[in-house]
């Protein structure tokens, strides 16, 4: 269910932004993909779900440690993508109308830091970039909380987003909700109603309705899975979900300025013609980050593994609420 979670609304998450720089058709497909962008919302309760699964296995300063390594060496070959899509619209075109690049030492360090807006007042080089500041923020917040594999300590913190309501107390409510999921699943039922209870109210008082109902659809989703998500069906979205964070990290440069700049053809801006620009754009990029999970991103998780067990250990299989998030990805 975690998979097919990922993979699906990173799908939906990348038709969003794949039609963010055309004008709006009434059509019933766009009117579904304008509503791409909760996938973000999907991924932060499937991150707090997974994450807080991590942190049982690990010491603070170990469980930190091999969520940096899983994030930033990803981030970072990312960033060389967007560098790279610079590079060649200048030699073609002549112009950089790919991102606006940091122009001091203190800009290109908060970009590689992924501390860009909303962490810091620097502008991100690539739109998907500004759920990860969350992601570190809230990394942070499991790391020193959780003792002794309680999470009681996140109730009082919890409580705080109803008094400071701007970064990165905006977003807990929705990331709490996938930590009060796992302590659901782990039987420690008072500390999931409490925290689930209180993130629930936080998304409806303070974020959007729709956020709100997203939230706790996939909380409910991840704790009573349809038996219906094992079939063959949606094993395609299942492997999407493997490398959810690739594709997270690579759409915008690979689908929104090379592929659509570079089509062989242009289409119209149409049902039909959308559709098939969309279908080719998709493509291109699950190939592209198929790849790049492969080579930039893998890699990492082998190497997080390693570092966990002692040298006597056999290399145990992950577990699926091991599986990396969409910007641990979350995964954005």
């Amino acid at each position: 269910m975690i998979d097919c979670l990922r993979g699906g609304s990173a799908l939906a998450v990348a038709l969003f932004h794949f039609n963010e720089p055309f004008p709006s058709l009434s059509d019933g497909y766009h009117r579904v993909v304008k509503w791409g962008w909760l996938g973000v919302s999907v991924f932060f309760v499937v991150s707090g779900f997974c994450i807080a699964a991590a942190r049982q296995k690990d010491d603070a300063i170990s469980f930190w440690w091999r969520r940096l390594l899983r994030i930033f060496p990803s981030y970072w070959a990312s960033v060389c993508v967007v560098l790279g899509a610079v590079a060649l619209r200048v030699v073609t075109s002549g112009t950089n109308d790919v991102t606006v690049l940091p122009k001091d030492f203190v800009g290109w360090f908060y970009t590689l830091a992924a501390l860009t807006k909303p962490a810091s007042n620097i502008a991100s080089v690539n739109w998907a970039y500004w759920s990860l500041g969350y992601e570190l923020a809230f990394y942070l917040v499991l790391g020193a909380l959780v003792l002794r594999r309680s999470g009681w300590a996140l109730i009082p913190f919890s409580l705080l987003t109803f008094f400071v309501r701007s970064y990165p107390f905006d977003q807990w409510g929705l990331f709490g909700l996938g930590v009060a999921c796992y302590y659901f699943t782990s039987k420690q039922y008072w500390v999931a109603a409490i925290l689930g209870a209180i993130c629930l109210a936080q998304n409806f008082m303070q974020l959007s309705w729709p956020v709100a109902v997203t939230g706790g659809l996939v909380g409910l989703l991840i704790l009573f899975p349809p038996a219906v998500m094992h079939h063959s069906f949606f094993q395609p979205l299942r492997q999407v979900g493997l490398f959810s964070y690739s594709l997270y990290l690579i759409h915008v440069p690979i689908g929104c300025y090379l592929l659509l700049h570079y089509l062989p053809f242009k289409l119209d801006r149409g049902l039909g013609p959308s559709l098939l620009q969309d279908l080719l754009l998709l493509t291109g990029c699950v190939f592209a980050a198929y790849l790049f999970y492969r080579f930039a991103e893998k890699p990492t998780h082998n190497l997080a593994r390693r570092i966990r067990r002692r040298p006597t250990e056999e290399l145990a299989m992950p577990s699926q609420a091991e599986t990396v998030s969409v910007l641990d990805g979350k995964d954005p």
